[in-house]
């Protein structure tokens, strides 16, 4: 049996703010269905799009640590992750607005091994924190050592290009 939902907006009477319903039906989501022992209506599949990247494979990662210190900067751009992405995706910082956020993290890495991350502080400041980074081109994980080379923190690379840098969540 299906219960159906009546999705509502807030719309605007004069001065007063009402509760309005939208006529349009709704199909529940595909997982929703299949779950409630329904088919899921026409063109709707647990499937990712046939133009979703294709998750990567841990077992043959691979990174030139080259084209980490080629891009100037990454930034993580949470809002053009999807499922099929395989991990937090980050995008070059070459020029592109990202959309406003509270705390988007950024690696800058130079040729010398040196790198900056975007550090976040108990008392919610911001600021880029210098390290020395090494990385393993073969697993893809790079670790951050601090002043007395000590490991702040690491990440592991699952898939790195010029246009987009794949980390294990």
């Amino acid at each position: 049996m299906r219960i159906a939902s009546i999705p509502f907006a807030l719309c605007t009477l004069g001065s007063l703010v009402v509760a309005c319903a939208d006529a349009k039906p709704v199909s529940p989501p595909a997982d929703q269905a299949a779950s409630a022992g329904e088919e899921a209506p026409p063109g709707e599949s647990d499937a990712a799009s046939p133009d979703a990247p294709t998750p990567p494979d841990p077992a043959t990662t691979s990174i030139d640590p080259k084209l980490l210190s080629a891009v100037p900067g990454w930034s993580h751009a949470r809002e053009s992750e999807t499922e099929a992405t395989g991990g937090l995706l980050f995008q070059p910082e070459d020029g592109r607005e990202f959309p406003p956020s509270r705390f988007r993290q950024r690696y800058t890495f130079a040729a010398d091994g040196s790198c900056e991350w975007l550090w976040l502080a108990p008392t919610d400041a911001h600021a880029m924190k210098p390290a020395r980074c090494e990385i393993d081109p073969a697993t893809g994980v790079v670790r951050f050592l601090g002043e007395d080379d000590s490991v702040d923190h690491e990440l592991r690379i699952v898939k790195l290009s010029a246009e987009a840098m794949i980390v294990a969540p």
